[in-house]
């Protein structure tokens, strides 16, 4: 099989649906920021906005 080396940029789109309703976080994430959060649903958003980060980063 041949391989073709390439510097060319391309395009790749990942769309998620975070973190738009309903909020589904993991309850590890969701712990870590109930201390700095106002209430829960505020800390399982930005729980959710840190998973989508590490999906993102999972791409990468």
């Amino acid at each position: 099989m041949k391989t073709k080396k390439s510097d060319k940029p391309f395009f790749l789109e990942v769309a998620f649906h975070e973190p738009h309703e309903p909020i589904a976080s993991p309850e590890d994430l969701v712990q870590k920021y109930l201390p700095l959060a106002d209430n829960l649903q505020q800390a399982e958003y930005f729980a959710n906005v840190e998973n989508v980060d590490i999906a993102v980063g999972g791409v990468w």
